[in-house]
């Protein structure tokens, strides 16, 4: 039902910000018609010394962002070198036995804080996440009571992923990848709506005018209907089956590019699918296999 919930507050739900001040101003889509009771809130905000931005995530009800989880982010600002300086006391025992250690060992100058999570809907911590500016390095840990916990560097993750090497990938899944980023750049785009516009193009549109010339299918009354509905619901159902949390935490750790989605890769990546559909037709007209006329 929450995969449901999500996929209607992106399609329909209406854009809702909230100024966080120093922070930044936070959002997320909600749908008056059908409530989550609690909701994803994104923004953006450049640390000091740092020249990228680093992406913030946060829970909140249809009207804000907790405000415990405000105050979390609050105090990480007012402790970040606090943050720096346990960092560097820490980094030098992870990194005795590992190859590359050289780029962590000057992480301050290599690395850039990439993402800040805030667990659950009161204190429970702050997960913050650093890689280097080519996004080949990275290192986690977890910010609370004052502390850096459960720190875990990037090899350390991989070892510590529930079957992570299990899983195999396909192009579908890197698509959905691309509409989960996508769904943080203040859009109505997820991974399930990514698939399910390639999924349309590619092959329900070819494949329909195709099945309309055969005539024990094409002369059925209810063929449109029951054709359109299914591969309506497919894509959907598919993401809702596939990408379950552990699945889709270890597809979001697998690919690392790109971090953003900016206009013209959101272009490209409407339009291939488009093209694509127009070459399949043009391919089945001149083959004879549908009628065409010019």
């Amino acid at each position: 039902m929450e995969f449901i919930k999500r996929l209607a507050n992106n399609l329909f739900g209406k854009r809702k910000t909230y100024d966080a001040k120093e922070l930044g101003i936070f959002h997320s889509k909600v749908w008056n018609c059908w409530k989550n009771e609690s909701y994803y809130w994104f923004t953006s905000m450049k640390f000091p010394v740092y020249r990228e931005e680093t992406f913030l995530c946060i829970n909140g009800d249809s009207d804000a962002p907790f405000q415990p989880q405000i105050f979390c982010l609050r105090e990480v600002l007012n402790n970040w070198e606090e943050i720096r300086s346990q960092i560097s006391r820490i980094i030098p025992k992870h990194v005795r036995y590992i190859k590359n250690k050289e780029v962590f060992i000057y992480w301050k100058e290599c690395f850039y804080p990439e993402s800040v999570d805030v667990f659950g809907a009161g204190t429970n911590g702050v997960k913050i996440t650093f890689s280097t500016y080519d996004l080949n390095h990275s290192f986690s840990f977890v910010w609370r009571d004052g502390h850096v916990r459960d720190f875990v560097l990037e090899n350390e993750e991989k070892e510590n992923i529930p079957y992570p090497e299990a899983y195999t990938y396909y192009l579908f899944d890197y698509l959905y990848y691309i509409g989960e980023i996508w769904e943080k750049s203040k859009s109505r785009m997820c991974g399930s709506i990514l698939l399910f516009w390639y999924y349309t193009f590619i092959f329900v549109i070819p494949v329909y005018f195709l099945l309309l010339h055969i005539q024990e299918i094409g002369r059925a009354d209810n063929f449109p209907l029951y054709y359109i509905g299914f591969n309506f619901l497919f894509p959907f159902l598919f993401s809702w089956v596939r990408y379950r949390k552990k699945r889709k935490s270890a597809l979001m750790k697998h690919y690392r590019y790109p971090k953003k989605i900016k206009i013209i890769s959101a272009i490209f990546f409407l339009l291939v699918p488009i093209v694509i559909c127009g070459l399949e037709i043009w391919i089945y007209g001149k083959q004879g296999w549908i009628n065409i006329v010019y």
